[in-house]
């Protein structure tokens, strides 16, 4: 009967750890949804910073947690690994990126180059044509090339998709915004892909399904972060007087630009990492 009982214990869920999880990540996107709109008044700027505070908060109330539960709901120790931190890094920086700046274009496309919805949704069929090139091209290359490689392509890819949006303006060639998600969509794909795959390789059975948790969970909130950053961003920029409405979205698109370049020289310096 002990021994029945400290088995148990043993598998009893980490109710705290997804609680502290689940509680910092509503925080996280709460604070940068109501931060965005400041403009409603300081309360508004103050909930939003204690929100994005709170949520700082219990991250460092889940490190602590990690250190002292024998089983938490997210092993922190596995992003020792650096094919999987440099997956999820990798996850942000495109997959991530891609859902904020392809929410923001669309309301650029319809509201400042007057493009019809139907008119917008076609630019994604663009972007899953260059993803499922992409993909195949990852399968047939991944072991040749290796993931590292593939991933500075995926971000030099990605970064001149996004970035030949800077162009993108009333009265611009529509080749221009097929060329944008073409590329974006090639850098997505493979990006994606070599993530996905290289994540958990290096993991043993007992250690896959913690892994496979972490990595989970990543992707969802790679999507939320994106979206609601690069909404946060558009917003503070229009808030500023000397910044039209599509500097504003210029300057957003810019970013992600540099989210991509600086990733791009954290992995080219990287040198030591074997992956």
């Amino acid at each position: 009967m002990v021994d029945n009982d400290n088995k148990a214990d043993s598998e009893r869920p980490d109710i705290k750890g997804l609680f502290l999880v689940s509680t910092a990540l509503i925080a996280l996107l709460v604070g940068m949804s109501i931060y965005s709109n400041s403009q409603y008044g300081i309360k508004a700027e103050l909930i939003g910073t204690f929100a994005i505070v709170a949520a700082l908060i219990l991250v460092g109330i889940y490190i602590e947690h990690d250190k002292n539960h024998h089983d938490p709901i997210i092993n922190l120790s596995l992003f020792k690994n650096n094919k999987l931190t440099l997956s999820i890094i990798i996850y942000y920086a495109i997959p991530g990126v891609f859902t904020g700046i392809n929410l923001l274009n669309i309301f650029f496309l319809q509201d400042v180059l007057h493009f019809s919805a139907d008119k917008t949704g076609m630019f994604m069929i663009l972007y899953g044509i260059g993803a499922f090139i992409a993909i195949i091209a990852c399968g047939k290359t991944y072991n040749h090339i290796g993931p590292k490689k593939l991933f500075v392509i995926s971000l030099l890819i990605h970064s001149a998709g996004v970035a030949s949006l800077l162009w993108v303006h009333l009265g611009s060639p529509i080749y221009v915004i097929i060329l944008a998600y073409i590329l974006m969509g090639l850098g997505g794909g493979l990006g994606a892909n070599c993530a996905q795959t290289t994540a958990l390789m290096d993991f043993d059975e007992h250690q896959m399904l913690k892994g496979s948790v972490i990595w989970n969970i990543n992707r969802q909130i790679s999507f939320c972060v994106g979206a609601a950053f690069f909404t946060m961003l558009f917003n503070l920029f229009c808030m500023n007087a000397h910044f039209q409405n599509a500097d504003a979205y210029h300057l957003t698109y810019l970013i992600a630009v540099l989210i991509g370049i600086f990733t791009l020289i954290f992995i080219v310096k990287r040198q030591k990492v074997t992956l």
